[in-house]
C-alpha cells in the first residue's frame, strides 16, 4: 500500500516534518483568540503560492485558511519549545566604510 503524500515522512526521524515529542493540549491558547481578525499580508514566492493553492484546491479552502492555519501551528508548537528559531536568524555582516569625498 503506497503511503498517503500528506503524511508521507512525518514519522521519519530526520525529516523537518516529524512529529515532536512536545504536547500541545497542554499549551494555552485562549490569548490567540482575542480581539479582532485584522489583515495582514506577508510576501511569498510564488512557488509557496503554488504550494499553497494546491493544498487549498485539496482540502477545498482559500489560501488565507491554510495560512491561518500553518500561523496558529507554529505558535502553538513554538510555545511548545519544539521549534528553535535562532537557527534560521543570523547576524549581518558589519557595513562597509562609507567613502565621504571632499568638496
Amino acid at each position: 500500500m503506497a503511503k498517503d503524500k500528506r503524511t508521507a515522512g512525518l514519522n521519519d526521524f530526520d525529516s523537518p516534518l516529524r512529529k515532536t515529542s512536545g504536547t500541545p493540549a497542554e499549551i494555552d491558547t485562549t490569548d490567540l483568540d482575542q480581539g479582532l481578525v485584522r489583515p495582514t499580508s506577508a510576501g511569498l514566492t510564488q512557488g509557496t503560492i503554488d504550494a499553497l493553492d494546491a493544498i487549498g484546491a485539496e482540502y477545498e479552502c482559500s489560501r488565507g485558511a491554510l495560512m491561518k492555519l500553518a500561523i496558529r501551528l507554529f505558535l502553538i508548537d513554538y510555545r511548545a519549545g519544539n521549534i528553535d528559531v535562532d537557527q534560521y536568524f543570523r547576524e549581518p555582516p558589519p557595513p562597509k566604510k562609507k567613502l565621504v569625498l571632499p568638496k
